[in-house]
């Protein structure tokens, strides 16, 4: 028995399709019989009445403006799931259509915008544009013609916005919204446009460690290495004493593995972060991979390594991945003298393939890391903070001992020098004192060591 789509149903299902989220339609069979089915839009995957899977992806658009379609058949939903994805690794979507002389949904425009841009963004971004567009913009606008989207009303949404959200999600809105602007304009629509909203700045403070805190930090790790304990707690305060003076993102040390040292050139190469991501959204990405003895450091690509145990079991909807750092860059981090020694004892231990906190092939999770560092700065009677604070301390250090600017950039591997030098060059006081020091006064004779011009802040 055929059943048809009503053609209601058509432009917004073909935008949902694409973006992602749920929508409920209504066919009907040849005899006027309808009735509704809630489908899980985003992989366009479903079961048909004679028992096989079937599965869609769309190819084009035909001259009316509708989506085209090429179907796969299996036995299996893995199966058909595979024939989809291996297609559409070798076949992207063409997503760019010519929008001049149309009046779209806004529903539409952000279907199409992010076909095109999940092609070349990271699995991270995907899943953080997705949930911006599901979350706020879609709900907000997304039956609307763009015509009948006006400054006004997008204001208006923005206040509110303001009010349901912090910092971080508006500024990911505000983004969100250019990238719209930017495709319809591209695509010959100039209709849509946003003015007069503006990024939300942090003003949150940086934390860092005080040079006590510091010492009684490194003292406590230091113990726990000279001590014989657990492999994965050796590996666990190298980590942390690596991240101090060397300034890793927690995801970046967690992916850190013995093959991704350099220990004859005294360096680190940092190629991969680790997370935790939904995989459902963008599972044509993923492989299976192991680093084999003596190879090379793997080069960043788009490509996702799944890592973990049963992290591709059925039913799960996350996993971990090991993907390319912030800002898509591979860097060599310098280490310090110090750390040398102990880490050539602990890595002479360790296969090229084996992770640097847990000595094994499999990683510990980011989470897991966060725990542990809370757990060790309790035992040792300092204050709680986050991670992040490590690679704060060792940036804020780095300013005041005169570190050139855009080394400290280069290996902390922020995308610019203007962030590192905005972000850490104003945090001491003792590091303003030292530069207010440097100016001329009359009487007044400096010492040749600038630290003794002032006093600890």
């Amino acid at each position: 028995m055929l059943f048809l789509v009503e053609k209601s149903y058509a432009a917004d299902a073909d935008a949902a399709l694409l973006v992602g989220c749920a929508v409920t339609k209504m066919v009907k069979n040849d005899c006027g019989e309808g009735r509704q089915i809630a489908m899980r839009i985003g992989e366009n995957i479903y079961k048909r009445k004679d028992g096989r899977w079937e599965a869609r992806t769309a190819i084009g658009r035909k001259k009316n403006g509708r989506l085209s379609y090429r179907s796969f058949y299996g036995r299996t939903y893995r199966e058909v799931k595979k024939k989809k994805l291996d297609y559409e690794m070798q076949n992207p979507y063409p997503a760019l259509l010519d929008l001049s002389g149309e009046n779209p949904s806004f529903r539409l425009l952000c279907a199409l915008w992010f076909a095109e841009g999940r092609q070349r963004w990271k699995h991270s971004t995907c899943v953080r544009y997705q949930s911006c567009l599901n979350r706020w913009l879609i709900p907000a606008f997304g039956s609307c013609r763009l015509s009948n989207i006006t400054q006004n009303r997008i204001t208006q949404a923005w206040k509110n916005w303001a009010n349901k959200t912090g910092t971080s999600q508006m500024n990911l809105i505000l983004a969100v919204l250019s990238g719209l602007q930017k495709y319809a304009r591209k695509a010959g629509y100039t209709g849509f446009s946003i003015q007069n909203l503006h990024a939300h700045r942090r003003q949150s403070e940086i934390t860092i460690f005080t040079e006590t805190e510091s010492g009684h930090f490194v003292k406590g790790l230091s113990g726990i290495l000279r001590n014989e304990l657990s492999q994965e707690e050796r590996g666990m305060a190298l980590g942390f004493l690596l991240t101090r003076y060397t300034g890793l993102r927690i995801g970046e040390l967690c992916a850190v593995r013995k093959a991704d040292f350099r220990m004859d050139e005294q360096y680190l190469v940092v190629s991969h972060t680790l997370q935790r991501l939904p995989v459902e959204e963008r599972p044509r990405l993923l492989k299976t991979t192991r680093v084999e003895k003596g190879s090379e450091e793997s080069q960043p690509s788009e490509r996702l390594t799944v890592v973990g145990k049963n992290n591709l079991s059925e039913g799960k909807k996350t996993a971990l991945l090991l993907t390319v750092p912030k800002n898509g860059k591979t860097r060599a981090v310098p280490l310090h003298p110090a750390l040398l020694p102990l880490l050539e004892t602990w890595l002479s231990q360790l296969q090229d393939g084996d992770f640097l906190l847990t000595g094994t092939r499999y990683p510990v999770e980011p989470r897991t890391c966060s725990n542990r560092f809370k757990r060790f700065l309790k035992d040792c009677g300092l204050r709680d903070t986050h991670f992040h604070t490590l690679r704060h301390t060792f940036a804020t250090e780095c300013v005041e001992s005169g570190v050139n600017l855009k080394v400290l950039s280069e290996i902390l591997g922020h995308s610019s020098i203007q962030i590192t030098a905005s972000r850490y060059i104003h945090l001491s006081m003792r590091y303003k004192k030292q530069q207010i020091s440097f100016l001329a006064f009359p009487g007044y004779a400096p010492s040749d060591d600038p630290s003794e011009n002032v006093k600890t802040a």
